[in-house]
């Protein structure tokens, strides 16, 4: 005879009391689930193939990211160095730095060839001669370099010769094992807040510099296009009579 229990259904008929087998009611032993090999294998293909799409739109993103940054820099130190020569009733210089990064392949400091436009800073021309630094050495993200040649203006060689900074020991040193190797191209802001740059010449008194991003292997460069132009970045204007300066951003990413 089989016992019927309190919610009118049959008990157990094996002699198994409720204590014994636990939750007798909806319980039943089976094989436990989980991922086959291939089953695997696909999901791992899957994410293989994402992170090979994401990673060039992030890296994209990352050197815009770059770019965005050091235009505000240059700019900065633009309008810093106009506001102290107004402020200071003094000469101030805005140099461009060029040198070698020790971290990048292929650029060695005892080679002038491979240096690059990469820094800046403010100076304060004193009446004693003297030049005082009003501004830290602003050094731009690894990734993007200041262009010289046709694309600035103010950093071409054949219009305003560099100043060879190895052989003067009254220049600054530059720091991460520079020294002094390294030239350097510069203006200045007037105390009535123009420049020293001619307003008419060679140039027709258009003076600007150019930042892009730079590619440690040529044939990774995805900056320009097959004619050797930027495809994304900054080119900052001066005025050489009146100082105002103007911003162009083309193509910002």
């Amino acid at each position: 005879m089989r016992l019927i229990n309190a919610f009118g259904r049959p008990a157990p008929a094996s002699g198994f009391t409720r204590a014994s087998r636990g939750v007798w009611t909806g319980f039943h032993l089976g094989r436990s689930a989980g991922f086959s090999l291939v089953e695997l294998l696909v999901v791992c293909s899957v994410i293989a193939i994402l992170i090979g799409l994401t990673v060039p739109a992030t890296q994209t993103m990352m050197k815009g990211s770059q770019l965005t940054q050091a235009s505000q820099s240059l700019y900065d130190q633009f309008v810093l160095a106009r506001q102290m020569a107004l402020t200071r009733n003094n000469p101030v210089e805005l140099r461009f730095y060029r040198f070698a990064d020790p971290e990048i392949p292929g650029e060695n400091l005892k080679d002038p060839k491979s240096w690059v436009f990469r820094g800046m800073q403010v100076f304060e021309n004193q009446p004693s001669g003297i030049q005082t630094p009003i501004s830290n050495l602003q050094r731009l993200p690894t990734t993007v370099i200041l262009s010289g040649g046709f694309l600035s203006s103010l950093l071409d060689e054949n219009v305003r010769p560099p100043v060879d900074a190895t052989g003067d020991p009254t220049l600054p040193e530059l720091p991460r094992g520079v020294g002094r190797n390294y030239l350097y191209t510069s203006f200045r802001f007037m105390p009535d807040g123009s420049t020293d740059l001619p307003a008419a010449g060679a140039q027709m008194g258009n003076w600007y510099v150019t930042l892009h991003g730079s590619e440690l292997n040529p044939k990774q460069d995805t900056v320009r296009d097959k004619n050797g132009r930027p495809i994304n970045y900054y080119t900052l204007q001066v005025d050489p009579v009146t100082g105002a300066l103007r911003q162009f951003r083309p193509q910002a990413l």
